[in-house]
């Protein structure tokens, strides 16, 4: 695991799911709904840009030193999140076709957590494999976390906003298992090879990698929320949700769509007996 797929990306993604599950849905949850309005599409990017720019430095600086390995996990880095977004494009416009969309459906917010689920899966390789393995990852992580997404939306109906089970424990999980394949002692002498080079042993030890955290991170999510939920309670109530936290909490209240100004008509006409003009106006 070169810089976190297991210790921040797993680990994270399986208490959050943890979480949500003991949370609970919100009132107003509906699973078939799709959020349009609610998403800023500049800040997403921009908030997407920058992170993806900082990964450089979270996988690079896992090597501890400004060496060709740090370059190899920097290069990997960003094909891992090209790929996975190419990949995502692809199944995006396939997945218009099947609804009969005309034309290309693309969602800026899904190209978004392409990128980050492409960054997730190639964390713990980023220093253990060649590029070329690199976007082999990239596409395998953003096909099936893609899948997951639909199959999510339709049968499980958890509440987890932000998809953060599946882009981050979904992801690290994926990649965590394709770097016990892809691995490669000749690319970085401190790693191992992995089952594809005659080390099937290194497989076996990524998926107890993954057992090991999950089990610690549901465990000790478990405990902390349900603690919390006997005694001081985590839940909000459920006329606040209605209402929404940043009116409670904050006093913001949330913009409504602006009505249609009907802007007036201006007619000019002449009449031909008097020669004088006469306006109308419509509204």
């Amino acid at each position: 695991d070169f810089s976190g797929g297991l210790i921040v990306h797993l680990s994270s993604g399986i208490s959050g799911l943890v979480a949500a599950i003991i949370l609970g849905s919100r009132v107003q949850f509906d699973p078939d709904a799709v959020n349009i309005g609610q998403t800023n599409l500049a800040f997403t990017m921009l908030g997407t840009g920058l992170l993806w720019v900082g990964w450089m430095g979270f996988t690079g600086g896992a090597a501890f030193a400004a060496n060709g390995i740090a370059a190899l996990a920097i290069v990997n880095t960003n094909i891992g999140a090209a790929s996975s977004m190419i990949i995502w494009i692809i199944l995006d416009i396939i997945n218009g076709k099947l609804r009969g969309c005309n034309s290309s459906f693309i969602s800026i917010p899904g190209l978004c957590s392409a990128s980050v689920v492409g960054l997730v899966v190639v964390t713990p390789a980023a220093g253990f494999i060649q590029p070329s393995y690199a976007l082999l990852m990239g596409f395998i992580g953003g096909l099936i976390v893609y899948s997951f997404l639909a199959c999510k939306k339709r049968f499980l109906h958890i509440d987890d906003t932000l998809d953060v089970f599946s882009c981050h424990g979904l992801g690290g999980m994926i990649g965590t298992i394709l770097t016990g394949l892809f691995c490669q002692k000749d690319v970085n002498k401190q790693g191992n090879n992995g089952a594809l080079y005659g080390n099937p042993a290194q497989f076996l030890h990524q998926l107890i990698g993954i057992l090991v955290t999950c089990i610690y991170a549901g465990a000790c999510t478990a405990i902390i929320l349900l603690s919390l939920h006997f005694t001081v309670g985590i839940r909000i109530h459920q006329v606040d949700q209605a209402r929404g936290l940043d009116n409670v909490v904050h006093g913001v209240i949330e913009p409504r769509p602006t009505q249609d100004i009907k802007r007036p008509i201006i007619q000019r006409r002449t009449q031909p007996s008097n020669m004088i003009a006469t306006v109308n106006i419509e509204h």
